[in-house]
């Protein structure tokens, strides 16, 4: 948990909880962010819904596909818990995402199948060339 006005990290980077306001079912953090080597410092306002109590905006890292979130909020004691989601969270959510992952899924399994059946198919033609060869003999 961040109070405001204390500085913490999220990852490598600096972060430093403004303020909260809440805005009707709406809390709204404002969080200084500052990138590694203090290169950079941007204000990004990643939102908490009180009627579903869940994250609701989550605002990217500048330069970044790195979000940052609103995890947990208590505004009687100013304090905040956020949260760096990386890229790809929730990635099977996208249905063509989906679609690709399961049919990578189907033509690997697939394949799986069709190699064991070989292998099968080469031992039992080895067991046949070997019970020749003893005839033969």
């Amino acid at each position: 948990m961040l109070s405001e006005g204390k500085i913490g990290l999220l990852g490598d980077r600096k972060v430093e909880l403004l303020g909260l306001q809440q805005q009707g079912e709406l809390i709204v953090a404002d969080v200084k962010v500052s990138e590694p080597g203090l290169t950079s410092e941007t204000v990004l306002q990643p939102s908490f819904d009180l009627n579903a109590v869940s994250m609701a905006d989550r605002p990217q890292f500048p330069g970044t596909r790195f979000q940052i979130g609103l995890e947990e909020v208590d505004l009687q004691n100013g304090t905040a818990r956020l949260n760096i989601e990386a890229p790809g969270t929730g990635l099977l959510e996208n249905q063509r995402t989906l679609l690709t992952f399961l049919a990578a899924i189907f033509g690997f399994s697939a394949l799986f199948v069709w190699m064991f059946l070989v292998r099968s198919d080469l031992l039992s033609l080895q067991g046949a060339l070997e019970q020749r060869e003893k005839v033969r003999l």
